[in-house]
């Protein structure tokens, strides 16, 4: 029976996911496991993001979904990995609470996420999910 035969690596496009994703790629390889690629934009509605307005002219779901894809299937090629099953998700709720449930709706053995160490601690994310996930966890470090 092998290791592990589904791996979610999360992604939130920085650094450090960059890191998460790869390596959750690498064990997919080597353990011959099926991978999933998952990015949350939580809180949504209420808290879009910030940082990039939306077209007037275009849905925001359909926006945030298609610019959310753009990022994924860039950050794929970058790392040069083997396209995995791709996941967006506009969750109402946190994105700790949105991987878990993920985790729990797709038979997830593994989850692969990074961590920007703040003062020597895991970010809530990362620590919210290692609570509770009822899979391994494995948190990425940015290296």
């Amino acid at each position: 029976m092998p290791l592990y035969r589904t791996i979610l690596a999360t992604t939130d496009f920085s650094n450090v996911s960059d890191s998460a994703v790869y390596r959750g790629a690498e064990l997919a390889t080597l353990l011959g496991a099926q991978l999933h690629l998952l990015h949350v934009i939580e809180h949504f509605p209420e808290d879009r993001p910030s940082g990039e307005p939306f077209p007037e002219n275009e849905d925001p779901v359909d926006f945030y979904r298609r610019r959310a894809r753009e990022r994924m299937i860039e950050q794929i090629q970058r790392l040069n990995i083997t396209e995995p099953e791709m996941h967006i998700l506009l969750s109402r709720y946190s994105a700790a609470r949105s991987i878990i449930e993920f985790i729990n709706s797709h038979n997830t053995e593994l989850v692969v996420l990074g961590n920007e160490p703040k003062f020597f601690s895991l970010g809530s994310t990362a620590t919210s999910v290692a609570h509770r996930a009822e899979c391994d966890v494995l948190v990425v470090r940015n290296s």
